[in-house]
């Protein structure tokens, strides 16, 4: 019976395990193109600012 119950919870921690990384995954693909975004405004008004001194 025990070993039953252990099993459940191996596939119950393998499940946690495979969410955790595909929001984790979801996090980084969704956060790339704001991460691009910010860089570009960045440079452009590093750029800017050079162009005044």
């Amino acid at each position: 019976m025990k070993k039953v119950v252990r099993k459940k919870d191996e596939e119950k921690g393998s499940v946690e395990l495979i969410v955790i990384g595909l929001l984790a995954a979801l996090i980084i693909v969704l956060a790339i193109p704001l991460l691009t975004d910010i860089g570009t405004k960045t440079q452009a008004n590093l750029q800017s600012i050079n162009a005044q001194l």
